[in-house]
């Protein structure tokens, strides 16, 4: 049976990957940058916006599902 303390891990440790995922992607996006502009033709300005947007979408999706979960979780068990 799943406990409380089991799902705070969970969601604590989706939360460490996501975000840590969310940094990656924002190396790779200031990295790669030139590259996409090279190989696909697209303007620098275009692509910046909807790397922006994709990353943000992320990190929304983030927070929603993983980060205030585990923050609800935390505050349940707090005083126990």
């Amino acid at each position: 049976m799943v406990d409380i303390t089991m799902l705070t891990t969970f969601f604590g440790w989706c939360s460490v990957i996501n975000i840590a995922l969310i940094f990656g992607l924002f190396i790779r996006g200031r990295i790669l940058r030139n590259f996409a502009v090279d190989l696909f033709e697209v303007s620098s300005d275009e692509i910046k916006l909807v790397y922006l947007k994709a990353v943000m979408q992320y990190r929304n999706g983030t927070l929603l599902l993983s980060v205030t979960p585990y923050l609800a979780l935390k505050v349940m068990t707090w005083n126990s």
